[in-house]
């Protein structure tokens, strides 16, 4: 099972690949947001929690995006518990649409894979 560690809901491309949100979501979403610059001491307890998330729910990989910083320690994190970190590949492409006498351009994200 693949766990969704970031502060964004699996898309539906994502949950076909395996995807599924934490049950402990809101913790996540605690631990992910930083309202000031921490030292490494709190980023590497952050991950450590983290990754005990993935781990009390039998992850065998984890979904992982955020803040740059916490994305080397909470890797690191997982892999000592055994858990694969992936990382989301999009394609990205911009899609217009004429509404009236207006043009809407929208910026559009398909999940195309996991990278190791």
């Amino acid at each position: 099972m693949i766990i969704n560690l970031t502060q964004n809901l699996a898309t539906a491309e994502q949950i076909k690949a395996g995807v599924q949100e934490p049950s402990a979501k809101k913790e996540l979403e605690r631990l992910l947001t930083f309202e000031s610059m921490p030292d490494m001491g709190e980023i590497v307890a952050r991950a450590n929690a983290i990754a005990d998330i993935a781990h009390k729910e039998g992850a065998d990989a984890a979904l992982i995006d955020g803040v740059a910083f916490l994305m080397h320690p909470l890797h690191m994190a997982l892999e000592k518990k055994g858990i694969e970190p992936l990382y989301a590949f999009y394609d990205c492409r911009l899609v217009k649409k004429v509404v009236g006498k207006a043009v809407m351009k929208n910026n559009v994200r398909e999940h195309v894979g996991f990278i190791k």
